[in-house]
């Protein structure tokens, strides 16, 4: 086991409730994890560069994973991890296939990797479309993403350490939704909050007991009692 020098944190559902406000102990949970000396790295559906300014108000990392791991950021360079021609002409058929509901997410939400839309439509419909240009459908409670299949929170977050020299064994993620099974899956220390979907909390290797902030302040405990355990245990060795 090694000790956690890193989390990956989800925003919405996450450290927000459903309707996407703050819940504000996942502030007071990211500012805890920072005084500890933990680098925190918001990872989302949502774009880098709406990401930027909810890092720098929450305390959290500049390190940025956005677009559901279709873009990184690491601090100073944007890192485009997706082509989005494919999801764009899917898009394109998608709206002339008269399924119902077919909107893009936000005229003002600039995605640099994926097509965002709208929930509402019926998934299976959208997958079947998909499957034509060889996307991934990512459903979230929030949002419907298109993108490609090997595009994840996982794999963006393996690249990002790396850039930073740090160990996917070294980084605890948390998270709630289906979006964030990969990263934590193969996180050094996967966190599910109460709140997430059963696809999640089976990768996880602990649950919180609190949903959405209070879970995440529960996971930063966790995580910080693990580390604990590390250490004496080291010291023990000597």
């Amino acid at each position: 086991m090694a000790k956690i020098k890193v989390i990956a944190l989800d925003v919405d559902g996450t450290i927000t409730f459903h309707n996407k406000l703050l819940d504000i102990e996942g502030y007071k949970a990211i500012q805890k994890a920072g005084k500890a000396g933990l680098i925190v790295i918001l990872t989302s559906g949502i774009p880098v560069q709406g990401l930027r300014p909810i890092a720098g108000l929450m305390g959290a990392s500049k390190y940025l994973i956005g677009e559901n791991g279709g873009v990184i950021f690491d601090g100073e360079n944007l890192e485009i991890l997706s082509n989005p021609e494919s999801a764009k002409k899917c898009f394109e058929e998608l709206k002339k296939s008269g399924i119902k509901g077919i909107e893009i997410y936000s005229k003002a939400d600039m995605r640099l990797s994926e097509v965002c839309l709208r929930l509402g439509p019926d998934i299976k419909e959208i997958e079947k479309v998909a499957g034509k240009y060889s996307l991934r459908v990512v459903a979230t409670g929030f949002a419907i993403h298109l993108t490609m299949p090997r595009v994840n929170k996982g794999n963006a977050l393996k690249k990002l350490l790396q850039k930073l020299g740090y160990k996917m064994e070294e980084c605890a993620a948390i998270g709630d939704s289906r979006n964030d099974i990969e990263m934590v899956r193969d996180s050094g220390l996967g966190i599910a909050v109460a709140n997430a979907r059963r696809e999640v909390k089976d990768v996880a290797k602990y649950v919180t007991k609190k949903s959405h902030g209070a879970g995440v302040m529960e996971a930063v405990n966790y995580i910080l009692r693990f580390n604990k355990k590390i250490r004496e245990a080291k010291i023990a060795e000597l």
